[in-house]
């Protein structure tokens, strides 16, 4: 029971973190947003999704070692755990809980990005639909010029 709760234990701390890192990433696509820098922004949007990536990983492994836990030991909460023998135990849900606070937050500003990046889609779609509707304009107006390409002859009079 002791390895399987210290696996927890690290794959708790290994999401906290991951979450610390997203957090940070989605802090900085904000100010890549605000700054219009759309380069780094698509960077770290890459960036993000590894993350993300990793933390499904993690959960993913994290639910098999509560399943085998659960299988092995017939522990269903970690309050049922003999803290005294095993503090790796206590030390899970509070790591949980300071992961899930962290991934409120991120929801707050992705919210908040989400909505900004479309602001920032709009602004770019409409720029393009003006450089489209002075393309069109031009090439309205240079159909009726009548003016062709001349040929220039190299004779002598």
């Amino acid at each position: 029971m002791k390895h399987l709760l210290r696996e927890l234990l690290e794959l708790s701390f290994s999401g906290l973190e991951e979450a610390k890192e997203i957090l940070s990433i989605t802090k900085d696509i904000q100010n890549h947003i605000q700054t219009e820098d759309i380069d780094s922004l698509n960077q770290a949007l890459g960036c993000r999704q590894e993350r993300i990536s990793r933390v499904n990983l993690i959960n993913a492994e994290a639910d098999e070692k509560r399943k085998k836990l659960k299988e092995m030991f017939g522990a269903t909460a970690f309050k049922e755990t003999d803290k005294a023998k095993y503090h790796e135990a206590d030390h899970i849900p509070d790591n949980e809980a300071l992961t899930k606070e962290l991934y409120k937050e991120i929801y707050h500003l992705e919210k908040a990005n989400l909505k900004n990046m479309e602001d920032l889609l709009k602004k770019y779609k409409d720029s393009i639909e003006g450089v489209q509707k002075n393309k069109k304009a031009v090439n309205a107006y240079g159909r009726n010029t009548g003016i062709k390409q001349s040929v220039l002859l190299n004779h002598e009079v």
